[in-house]
């Protein structure tokens, strides 16, 4: 019983995870995914991945505020990923951003 309730209990604190570090780790999920599928989605899919990554960007600008520098690091981190698996699916039509 009582390792029951300590679980309870390590499960509870778990799931009241701060939103700064709920957005990290949605973050960096989306990014894992992406790039280990992006040559795999459909154009459609591939625009509701897009779709997302803009949501996580409005998410990331109202909590720009709570962010550590290292935080920011790994955030900016991320955009270049995103950026190259982009990239990587079309890169026809990216090249300007090749070039930056």
């Amino acid at each position: 019983m009582k390792d029951i309730n300590i679980l309870l209990i390590f499960l509870f604190l778990m799931s009241c995870q701060h939103p700064k570090d709920k957005y990290l780790d949605e973050f960096g999920l989306f990014i894992n995914d992406t790039e280990a599928n992006y040559d795999n989605y459909t154009d459609i899919e591939f625009k509701n991945v897009e779709i997302y990554y803009l949501e996580l960007i409005e998410q990331e600008e109202d909590l720009k505020d709570l962010f550590s520098e290292s935080e920011l690091k790994r955030i900016k981190e991320y955009h270049k990923r995103y950026k190259k698996a982009r990239i990587k699916r079309d890169p026809l039509n990216n090249l300007l951003e090749i070039f930056n």
